[in-house]
Order: C-alpha cells, then sequence, then structure tokens
C-alpha cells in the first residue's frame, strides 16, 4: 500500500521550541501489543479523515507558515485530540496513559495551551516562541512532575534536518 505523496513541508521557525514531557517507564506500546490494537481498530470514518486533512492544510500549516504560535498549537492539540478520541477505542482514552491524561487536564488548568501527543499519547509536547517563554510551563508542570518522578521533560529546537536537534534542557525529574 502507498502512503501517497507529501502534500507539504515546512520548516519551523529558528525560535520555537518543544517541551517534550515523557513517562520514565518502558509500558510502551509496540510490537505485538502494538498490533494487537491495530488489528482491532475499526476503520476511522471519512468524516473524521476529512477533518483531520482540513486541520492540516487549512489550519496548522497557514498557522505555520504566518509564525502564528498560538494558533498552530491549539489546531496541533485539536488534531492530536481527534487522533487519540479514534484510539480511544482501543486504549481506553483520548491517552494510553492514564499519567498523560492526568498530566493534560492539570497543564489545561494552569492555563497552558496546545498540549500535544504523541502516538499512542506516550509522550507529550508543548510548543513556544523561546526558551524562556517556558517559564509559565515549568511552574504549571514542574512540581507535579517533581513529586510524581515519574516522567522526564526536555527543552528542545525543533528539528529540521536530524543533525539539528539541540537540547537546550536536561531532566529535570527522574
Amino acid at each position: 500500500d502507498s502512503l501517497g505523496e507529501l502534500a507539504a513541508r515546512e520548516e519551523f521557525p529558528e525560535s520555537w521550541r518543544v517541551l517534550l514531557m515523557s513517562p520514565n517507564s518502558n509500558d510502551a506500546i509496540s510490537g505485538e501489543r502494538e498490533e494487537s490494537w491495530m488489528s482491532r481498530l475499526s476503520p476511522m470514518p471519512s468524516e473524521q479523515s476529512g477533518e483531520l486533512t482540513r486541520l492540516v492544510l487549512t489550519e496548522i500549516l497557514p498557522a505555520l507558515r504566518g509564525r502564528d504560535l498560538n494558533h498552530f498549537r491549539d489546531t496541533a492539540a485539536a488534531y492530536g485530540n481527534l487522533v487519540g478520541d479514534y484510539f480511544a477505542q482501543v486504549q481506553g482514552g483520548r491517552f494510553a496513559n492514564p499519567d498523560a491524561a492526568a498530566l493534560v487536564k492539570h497543564l489545561e488548568s494552569q492555563g497552558v495551551r496546545g498540549v500535544v501527543q504523541s502516538s499512542w499519547g506516550r509522550t507529550l509536547g508543548g510548543f513556544f516562541a523561546e526558551a524562556f517563554q517556558t517559564d509559565g510551563f515549568e511552574v504549571a508542570v514542574h512540581p507535579r512532575v517533581e513529586r510524581a518522578r515519574r516522567w522526564w521533560l526536555a527543552f528542545h529546537h525543533l528539528l529540521q534536518r536530524d543533525e539539528d536537534i539541540v537540547t537546550a534542557k536536561g531532566r529535570l525529574a527522574r
């Protein structure tokens, strides 16, 4: 099966950063477990895949091109939520990891916008215009993570090319 053609490619602004948060556990959904879950998924409704396409082409890409970080964050999170809702049929909720769901809920209660998730909701991310603009995010996330000691956090430049990733801040919690 063909995955299709690349519809667009856009570089992230040099000043944007991403804060990655990932659990310190080895409960990754991969291998046989992932194959089992994937085999139980019902086909994605065309309305849902259409909405995902619309979000990318008419919201996310234009926000990225226009360097509109707030709109980019909000629509990237909406995209991730729709995908997470689709996978809920096998993972039990929008996130496969209940701690991720609790952390996102906490961040949102603190006013953090646009938290996104990786596949199966294992790693969470938040986008920022500059590394120092993350102060509010750290205030919201760090105490909860520090208490739990189940997540690691790292600030990164956004990857433009494989060799470009640079860690700006290491582990905050183990």
